[in-house]
């Protein structure tokens, strides 16, 4: 781990080169001086986290055996993340944290990704992300978006997602209020959601066993619990509902 130190390329390169079994590396809150490659075939892990991004300096990972990846910034301007080529195709888990992904990251180095997460974007989710994410990315199964500011109406069709979580999304300027959700995931077993605004959500998904449903800032909005309310083989459900809402749930659940 490095942590408050400014980064530049010789001293990627001395570091890789110099710990030829390095499997863990993590930057932490550390200044990129210059753009950099990180080239290292034994690196299975990677964490460059904590930055406030000043100056887009590009980098550049060549990684054969790297299996996760996690980028966060603290966005020092607003909107600004470091733009990432990523060349690993053994990556399986990804997670990004930061203003802006469609254009400075992409979906180039993630064919193989399972799992991803998505935390802080301003994108707007139904226009830059969700068309592309699950057609560049055909192998996930575990997906999160979470605290991502614009969010309208969406569809998301995946034969092979299991599992999907939306927390806290579209609680920014510009959101449609309300608008749908339709989720296609024949494999799907656990859903998450929460967020402040109205969505209506729709299910094609047999196999959704686990639930958590956060509803607990909405007073009139009856038809949230229906999804839920017409799935059989639901073992676990967890809700946190307005109290206002309680007698009206009782008979959709009684059966």
């Amino acid at each position: 781990m490095l942590h408050l130190v400014d980064v530049k390329q010789k001293l990627l390169q001395s570091l890789c080169s110099s710990y030829s079994h390095l499997v863990d590396f993590t930057l932490d809150d550390c200044q990129f001086t210059s753009s950099v490659i990180i080239n290292s075939p034994t690196l299975l892990c990677l964490n460059i986290v904590n930055y406030e991004v000043y100056i887009e300096k590009f980098i550049t990972i060549i990684a054969s055996n790297l299996s996760s990846f996690e980028y966060s910034c603290n966005d020092g301007y607003g909107f600004l993340v470091h733009p990432i080529n990523t060349k690993a195709h053994m990556l399986s888990k990804f997670s990004f944290r930061g203003s802006g992904f469609f254009e400075p990251v992409g979906f180039s180095g993630l064919k193989n990704v399972t799992t991803i997460v998505l935390d802080g974007l301003i994108e707007n989710l139904s226009m830059y992300i969700l068309p592309y994410l699950f057609f560049e990315c055909l192998q996930l199964e575990d997906v999160t978006f979470k605290n991502c500011l614009h969010i309208g109406s969406i569809e998301i069709t995946s034969p092979k997602l299991r599992h999907l979580k939306i927390i806290d999304c579209g609680c920014g300027w510009a959101d449609d209020s309300p608008s749908e959700i339709a989720i296609d995931a024949l494999n799907l077993s656990s859903f998450e959601y929460s967020a402040q605004s109205t969505r209506i959500i729709s299910f094609t998904a047999p196999k959704l066993s686990k639930v958590f449903w956060s509803t607990a800032l909405r007073k009139d909005a009856l038809h949230l619990f229906n999804p839920i309310a017409i799935f059989p083989h639901i073992e676990n459900l967890s809700m946190l509902i307005n109290p206002l809402m309680v007698s009206h749930s009782n008979p959709m659940f009684a059966s």
